[in-house]
Parts: structure tokens; C-alpha cells; sequence
């Protein structure tokens, strides 16, 4: 199932001004501008269940599809994500892969970053409450959240946890708040001396990227050149191609390995199709840009790693997102653009042909480059230690981290589970310190 985003905000026009800005920047601010930022707006983005769907009660796939229809049709604009689908079962299997590598600690740091409504969180801390309450103990929660809308829903959503002193929401950049921890000396010395946890669950794929287009033997970098008198519904915006790279997007190729020839490991591997009409499309693409190619590169998704391993390099992480996106934009690791709009979902052609902050731009991840990055700090003095790497299906971790009981609770009558087999696109990242996985 791709995610699906819809969006019916009012264009504010307003809240960018007339400048160049490269394109990460131009997509930091259609998504998270403070005036008129997809998330960041008055209404959350993020829907949630107001009545959960018991799976195992439903007859078949059929019927679990028309409860999900019904569930997007009473809404008039919103994305659901998995966690939100699925509570609270998928939040119990990551709460399981957290406890199985920090169950012998004394006191253990979570920190998630973008929780959405605050659902992952309160599912897996009254998951601890029943089955693990020594451990809950020894938890401190804390929530990483640039939207004020969506902080303020966790906020409420977890407000018991919050007063226990449990948890605690903060609404911040997640590049922001980790790098604060370097100049706070009483927080990052308790959290660099505890063990952390990073959980980031379908973050990665609303983080700013760059875009560059490749030819024979260049490489040129895409600035958006804004329009003083945007029209109503729209950013009047152009593109313009630089021949030198700024140096965050220098960086990320290199940390990311974006250029490599393997096409096992390269970013098109993963959305590479082999049938009459992918090379057709292909052939199409090169037409229009004279042979050359766009590549998408994940610069805020560089800096966020970057920001972790800097300040918590013994961090464990679990990473989860979409590794593909049907519909997506010519070019590799290319995003999709889509709104609703009188109640039908409108793909764009373009991030520039888009409105600002009416829509939500989804990036695919490349795991295998993802792993890359995170491991190359580890060689370059942000970083002195080694780490174990999984890359898992949504299906496998579900699997792995399950109880017979919540495959049981999710799966319909007629066998069809959709938390195995509904999500074919969703791969999860799991980063262990090697010394805590032999320990325990």
C-alpha cells in the first residue's frame, strides 16, 4: 500500500520570500514552514483511529481494503501510517526489539524522532506497563517533533506519561535538538553515560533532499529561483543549474556512496524494472533531459545521522520507511507529490508544478545506502565504535518481533494478515552497537 497524503491547507504564499534557495531548502520550507508548512499548519496531516479495525474479526482482504476505504473517506484530508493502522501491534513489536537489547540496563534513553499523534510511543509504554513494569521504570521517553500541531496532540495523547515524568515531548528539529546536546553539558553528559535508543518511524521520507543532474562527466546542482508574485494556488518557482556542489550535498554523495557503479547497491537498484514499459519510460526521461539523469540526494537524512552519531554514537537505532513508491517522479530516489483535491488524490508532475505547503513530498530510502552513511562515521572520528546492521521487510520484523498471540489478532479469517503482506514497500533499519548485541 503507498501512504497516502492529502492535504487540503490554504496556500500562504507569505511565508517564503522572494530568494534562491537550494532545493532542500525550498522543500524544508513547502513541508515545514512555521506560517504555511505542510506539518507544521494549524491541522495535523497525520490521522488517527477513532475507532481501531479488529482485524481478525474481518472476513478477508476485501473487506479489510473497504475498512481502510471508509476509514480515508471520512476524512477530508490526511495520511495514515502504519503505526496508526496497525496499533497496537506493530508499536508492540518495536517496543519488543527495544527491550531485547536494553533489558539488562539500568537506565535507558528513547528517543523518537517525529512521533506523528504520539501513537507508537503510548502503545509501546502501556505495552511495558503490562509485561515489562521493572524495565518501564527505568525508561525515560522523549519525543522529537518540529510540528507544533502534532506536538501538541502527543502532548495530549501521552499527557499521563507526561505527568509520571515518563515521557516528554520536545518541539524541535531533530538536527537541532541533537546538536544542542553537545553545548547543554548536564543533558548530553546523562545521555552520552545511558544507554539511547533512536526510533524514527516513516520519518526519513518528509526529510529535504537535493537534486542533481548528472551527465557525462558533470554533475550540476538545482536551485530554485522563487517568484516575487507567486499566482494564488501556487509557488512560482524555476529551476536553475549550478556546476559546483554546496558542501552538505558534496558530503551526503560521498557518505551515501550515491555514485557508485554496483547497480546491486545503487539507489536505481531498488526501483529498477526490467518490463517494455519501465525501458520505455527510461528512454522517454533521457529524451527530455538530452541523456542526462536527476539524482535525489538525502542531504537533511545525512545531517540527521550525522547529528546522532556526533553527539549519541553509542545509539541503537530502529529505522523504518517506504523503500519504493509507485508513482514517483522521473529520476533515482525520486520522490512522489500528491494532495487531495474535492476529494481525489492530485499527483504533481513536479515539486515546482506543486503549491507550497499543500502537499506532501515523499522520498523513497535506500537501506543499503542508509547503512552506508551511518556506518561512515564511524571511520572518520565522529565516531569510534562498530555496529551490527539489519535490514529487514516489514514482514520479517513483524515476524521476528511478534507474539504468536498479535500475529493471531491481526491476521482476517481467511488467512490474510496485512500487516505481513500489505506493505510490500516498507523495510525497517536496525543499528546495534556489536558489544551490546554479543552481551546479550
Amino acid at each position: 500500500m503507498l501512504r497516502r497524503a492529502l492535504s487540503t491547507s490554504p496556500t500562504l504564499s507569505s511565508a517564503i520570500s522572494t530568494n534562491n534557495l537550494l532545493f532542500r531548502d525550498y522543500i524544508q520550507r513547502s513541508l515545514y514552514d512555521p506560517v504555511g508548512g505542510y506539518f507544521t499548519r494549524g491541522q495535523s496531516p497525520v490521522l488517527g483511529h477513532e475507532t481501531k479495525i479488529n482485524l481478525c474479526e474481518l472476513q478477508s482482504r476485501a473487506a479489510y481494503e473497504k475498512a481502510v476505504a471508509a476509514t480515508y473517506a471520512s476524512a477530508s484530508h490526511g495520511w495514515m501510517t502504519p503505526v496508526e493502522l496497525f496499533s497496537p501491534f506493530l508499536s508492540r513489536a518495536v517496543a519488543h526489539r527495544i527491550h531485547a537489547v536494553n533489558r539488562d540496563e539500568s537506565k535507558v534513553n528513547i528517543i523518537e524522532i517525529g512521533g506523528g499523534r504520539g501513537t507508537l510511543a503510548a502503545d509501546i509504554l502501556a505495552h511495558w506497563s503490562e509485561v515489562a513494569p521493572d524495565f518501564l521504570r527505568r525508561v525515560r521517553y522523549n519525543l522529537i517533533e518540529v510540528s507544533p500541531a502534532l506536538a501538541k496532540v502527543q502532548s495530549e495523547n501521552l499527557r499521563h506519561w507526561v505527568n509520571l515524568g515518563t515521557a516528554k515531548v520536545h518541539n524541535v528539529d531533530a538536527r537541532i535538538w541533537f546538536q544542542s546536546l553537545s553545548s547543554d553539558a548536564q543533558q548530553s553528559e546523562e545521555m552520552r553515560s545511558t544507554p539511547c535508543h533512536v526510533v524514527a518511524m516513516e520519518v526519513l521520507d518528509n526529510l529535504p533532499h537535493d537534486l542533481l543532474r548528472l551527465g557525462a562527466g558533470s554533475v550540476e546542482q538545482a536551485v530554485a529561483i522563487l517568484s516575487e508574485n507567486p499566482p494564488s494556488d501556487s509557488t512560482a518557482i524555476m529551476l536553475e543549474w549550478r556546476s559546483e556542489l554546496d558542501e552538505t550535498t558534496s558530503a551526503a554523495v560521498k557518505a551515501f556512496d550515491l555514485l557508485r557503479s554496483d547497480e546491486n547497491d545503487h539507489f536505481i537498484s531498488q526501483q529498477r524494472d526490467p518490463s517494455f514499459l519501465s525501458r520505455a519510460r527510461v528512454s522517454f526521461e533521457n529524451m527530455l533531459t538530452g541523456g542526462k539523469r536527476d539524482l535525489w540526494v538525502p542531504t537533511a537524512s545525512y545531517q540527521l545521522l550525522k547529528a546522532i552519531s556526533s553527539s549519541l554514537s553509542h545509539a541503537g537505532m530502529t529505522i523504518s520507511d517506504f523503500n519504493s513508491f509507485p508513482g514517483a517522479l522521473p529520476g533515482e530516489n525520486a520522490p512522489v507529490v500528491q494532495r487531495v483535491q474535492q476529494g481525489s488524490t492530485v499527483v504533481y508532475e513536479s515539486v515546482t508544478a506543486a503549491p507550497f505547503g499543500k502537499v506532501d513530498i515523499m522520498f523513497p530510502t535506500n537501506f543499503h545506502a542508509l547503512q552506508r552513511c551511518h556506518n561512515s562515521f564511524a571511520g572518520n572520528g565522529v565516531s569510534e565504535n562498530s555496529y551490527l546492521y539489519r535490514i529487514l521487510s516489514q514482514e520479517k520484523f513483524f515476524e521476528e518481533h511478534s507474539s504468536e498471540a498479535s500475529i493471531n489478532a491481526t491476521t482476517c479469517k481467511d488467512g490474510y494478515n496485512p500487516v505481513l503482506q500489505d506493505f510490500e514497500n516498507a523495510s525497517f533499519l536496525l543499528v546495534d552497537k556489536t558489544s551490546k548485541v554479543s552481551a546479550g
